[in-house]
């Protein structure tokens, strides 16, 4: 069997600094971070169109259940509005 690469407490925190808060990785601005940070926090690609911009996104299975444990109402998915901005 092959050894992990990272012990399991250190892949535990990562995962879980993580889900408290993605845009801190979102913020470190390399495009690789970028791009796990949106295949993680989505289920699906995001949607968008010339004249509305980004549609409302389903958020990935751990941030629904997250949703779901803080009461949040189903469909409105926020990350403190600080994810992605569309600039003009």
């Amino acid at each position: 069997m092959a050894k992990p690469k990272k012990a399991f407490e250190e892949t535990f925190r990562t995962a879980f600094a993580f889900l408290s808060s993605p845009v801190k990785f979102w913020r470190s601005g390399e495009l690789k971070a970028k791009k796990i940070v949106l295949k993680l926090t989505f289920a699906k690609q995001l949607s968008y169109t010339k004249r509305a911009g980004f549609r409302t996104a389903l958020p990935s299975l751990p941030f629904q259940i997250i949703q779901r444990l803080k009461g949040q109402s189903e469909g409105n998915f926020n990350l403190e509005n600080e994810m992605a901005h569309h600039k003009r």
